[in-house]
């Protein structure tokens, strides 16, 4: 930046650049077209946003989201920081909230959050740290028009039982927080759903969606590691519906353990790991949300094991809070099943939906980033599914893929993370990737990266990132130099930024157009003489509405 232009970099065009001092934190903004095939390099200030942690392995970008929680038409950006310790709490986790009544740009430090929420609990021989923000969503589950914030802390204990999970809602309002800082040893949540199964990790995900079209947003939770029926590690779902009688000031508490949600999804076999993932859309168009849930680890034979399993659930008006419902994979089908396709490919560790061909139908969005195309051990994939009225029944990834991409290199894991909005605002959602283990360059590895591609009416069927660029390429700063330890203590680990570990969408700018969000829990935070060690990185690129259309390449492999 100099004298309030930004200079162009070979992927950016200047539109405009207009000094504009904000208000709060007095950063420039300026304006910038995407040019296809280009990249994103952070190195070179070429992102519109960065906030970078402060906590030595806080692991700050873990998980990303942003939602208008103060109403100001503005969406607010929520970082989660699962590893900060608090006050001597090891692993209690923390949630930043970066709001403000004008756009965010420019260089931030969770120090800058407007609200500040940490974890409970620290975590202890036998059992985690409460791990608050290890999963993130934003929705509005009172439908009083402001975007309510869903908090996962997996690890948090109760009733004797370690690390059941829970998953926090704090109700959206108008105008400025009360509170700078939430410390939940001693504060309460809008609304506590406490998980009932000993090292469940409920809340290891969670989504909003409205799946009875009552005009209320609900709260979508996974407990990938519970027990239904001593089926150890099947996994476990959870829908709790949103109401008007969910209101600030009066707190509720959802204990799993007396009270059933309105809707249980229980995983079918040991070891399946359903909900690792979850996620909405409405992927039959009847006005319904759907209930999107991966089981990462479920087998396609006895013998193809691992190639993991996504289950989609159709919403509709029989889902009420006064009749909850059960349904157990064990002895019942979901409205469909997607079963992963090689042996330990682990598809459905993460799942999404958009819809990409603006149909009208949300697609199904599922990566699988253990798979191993073309030989290249854990490049990973990604898979989109076409949305369709008939999209029902027992289905296999190998035959309804409508569009297939493979991660470029050995060991990149593509799909580590995966979302999708209108970054270029042409009516059709954008499909955004991360690989987080992706080099930098044979010296400098584990950086990571994000794939954007844009969506249009006639996708390509296949994407070789070996061989065909995406549409934008967020590079991660720094790596491992070869030298990456993934496993040991925490003290014991050295590992890479990971850019794209997380990715989501939000309007920051407030333009009208969805911005790239990506995550980096891996990287050092330089300040001064002092490095800390994997404190995390976020970025934002801001969407761009001049960029013209390129459409996913077919480049049939």
């Amino acid at each position: 930046m100099k004298d309030g232009v930004l200079v162009s970099h070979a992927r950016r065009v200047v539109l405009l650049a207009v000094p504009c001092l904000l208000a709060l934190f007095g950063f420039v903004l300026v304006t910038v077209a995407f040019a296809e095939g280009g990249t994103v390099d952070p190195r070179q200030g070429e992102e519109d946003l960065r906030v970078t942690g402060v906590s030595l392995r806080g692991w700050l970008g873990q998980m990303t989201a942003a939602g208008d929680i103060n109403g100001d038409g503005y969406d607010d950006l929520i970082l989660g920081a699962a590893g900060v310790d608090y006050n001597g709490r090891a692993d209690a986790g923390a949630v930043y909230v970066m709001t403000s009544t004008a756009a965010l740009s420019g260089a931030m430090t969770a120090n800058d959050a407007l609200w500040t929420i940490y974890g409970a609990a620290g975590g202890g021989a036998n059992h985690l740290g409460d791990l608050l923000g290890h999963a993130l969503a934003a929705g509005d589950v009172n439908n009083d028009g402001y975007d309510d914030l869903i908090i996962g802390a997996d690890g948090v204990n109760h009733g004797g039982q370690y690390d059941v999970g829970a998953v926090y809602v704090f109700l959206g309002h108008n105008g400025s927080f009360p509170v700078t800082v939430t410390d939940l040893r001693y504060d309460v949540a809008d609304i506590t759903v406490l998980g009932e199964f000993a090292y469940g990790r409920l809340g290891r995900s969670v989504a909003s969606g409205d799946v009875n079209n009552d005009g209320y947003d609900d709260i979508i939770i996974g407990a990938y590691r519970a027990d239904p029926g001593a089926r150890d590690d099947a996994g476990a779902g959870y829908v709790i519906l949103g109401r008007a009688t969910f209101t600030r000031g009066t707190p509720i508490t959802f204990d799993l353990t007396i009270t059933n949600a309105d809707l249980t999804i229980l995983g079918d076999d040991d070891g399946d790991r359903l909900g690792r993932s979850v996620a909405s859309g409405d992927v039959n168009n009847d006005g319904y949300g759907d209930i999107i849930i991966g089981a990462y680890q479920a087998d396609r034979t006895a013998t193809i094991t691992n190639t993991g399993k996504t289950y989609v659930l159709y919403g509709g008006s029989s889902i009420t809070w006064t009749a909850p419902t059960t349904v157990d994979l064990s002895v019942s089908s979901a409205d469909l099943t997607l079963i992963g396709i090689d042996k330990e490919d682990q598809a459905g560790f993460y799942v999404s939906s958009g819809d990409l061909n603006n149909d009208g139908y949300d697609d199904l969005l599922i990566t699988a980033y253990q798979a191993d195309p073309f030989g290249r051990d854990e490049a990973g994939e990604a898979y989109v599914v076409y949305g369709s009225a008939g999209l029902t029944g027992t289905r296999y990834l190998s035959v309804e893929a409508d569009v297939t991409i493979y991660g470029a290199a050995a060991g990149d894991r593509l799909g580590r993370s995966v979302t999708s909005g209108d970054f270029n605002g042409d009516g059709y959602d954008d499909l955004l990737l991360g690989a987080s283990r992706a080099d930098r360059s044979a010296t400098i590895t584990d950086t990571g990266k994000a794939y954007l591609f844009y969506g249009g009416p006639t996708l390509g069927i296949t994407v070789d990132l070996a061989t065909t660029q995406a549409d934008l390429t967020v590079i991660g700063e720094d790596g491992c130099n070869g030298a990456c330890q993934y496993t040991g203590s925490s003290s014991e680990l050295t590992i890479g930024d990971e850019a794209g570990r997380s990715t989501s969408a939000g309007d920051l700018n407030g333009d009208g157009v969805a911005d790239l969000l990506i995550g980096a829990l891996g990287y050092d935070f330089v300040s001064g003489t002092e490095v800390i060690t994997d404190a995390g990185i976020a970025y934002g690129i801001f969407g761009d509405p001049a960029s013209s259309l390129s459409l996913i390449p077919d480049s049939e492999a």
